[in-house]
């Protein structure tokens, strides 16, 4: 079985390494830049390595993680989709998810001069979605959105800079116990960042007092991180 390299490099490092170290595999050593190597022994005696990596700028990320889940598939002995829906739907924080879609994007890359405004929100943003305070979380994600829509951390086209970070709120959202309706649009939402009304945005399409994408009867709501462009 094969996988898409957007699909890898969606995966946050940190998940897996807590999912290998909860299951019974021994952090071995760091590779500089590069990742770590994680070993684990079978009940036959039988011997497992995993080279995770961790810095989605080297061009081998997306091969390494998934020589990470065959390797997982083996010593479990179950179907490679089922150990990656596994990974993939252990919730990430935010700043994972913003950096997963964005590299999952083959034409986007970080303005490294210009991204530590956008890391410093995430890492609040990180802080609060823990604790479900809504309007420091819609907050955070407007003040990232409108950084990322305006500004120059992303390099790329607006197409693309669009769909990542639509897919990260949706999906942080989804980690704070909001899933979004799909009649909500991501390019309202996007108009709305690049004219700096992402907040008033927000705030018209999920008045407090309601949860964000509450559901109404008959209504769909998308609960795929992998959604599709709107």
């Amino acid at each position: 079985m094969k996988f898409k390299k957007d699909e890898m490099t969606r995966l946050s490092p940190r998940v897996v390494a807590d999912y290998l170290q909860s299951h019974g595999w021994r952090h071995d050593h760091d590779v500089e830049s590069k990742g770590a190597i994680w070993l684990c022994h079978d009940d036959k005696g039988g011997e497992y390595e995993i080279m995770l990596p961790t810095n989605r700028e080297v061009g081998d990320f997306a091969i390494r993680m998934s020589e990470a889940i065959y390797t997982l598939g083996e010593v479990e002995e179950r179907n490679l989709r089922e150990v990656y829906s596994t990974l993939a739907q252990t919730n990430a924080l935010p700043s994972e998810i913003f950096e997963g879609e964005i590299a999952a994007e083959e034409d986007l890359a970080w303005n490294a001069a210009e991204k530590a405004k956008s890391e410093l929100l995430m890492e609040t943003l990180n802080e609060k979605v823990v604790d479900g305070a809504r309007e420091v979380i819609l907050f955070c994600l407007a003040e990232i959105a409108e950084t990322l829509a305006r500004g120059t951390a992303l390099i790329g086209d607006d197409t693309s800079k669009k769909s990542a970070v639509w897919r990260s709120c949706k999906r942080i959202l989804l980690v704070a116990g909001w899933p979004v309706k799909d009649s909500v649009s991501g390019t309202e939402f996007w108009n709305a960042a690049r004219t700096g009304q992402a907040e008033t945005w927000f705030e018209e399409n999920f008045p407090e007092g309601n949860e964000v994408g509450e559901e109404k009867p008959g209504t769909i709501v998308s609960r795929d991180p992998e959604s599709q462009r709107n």
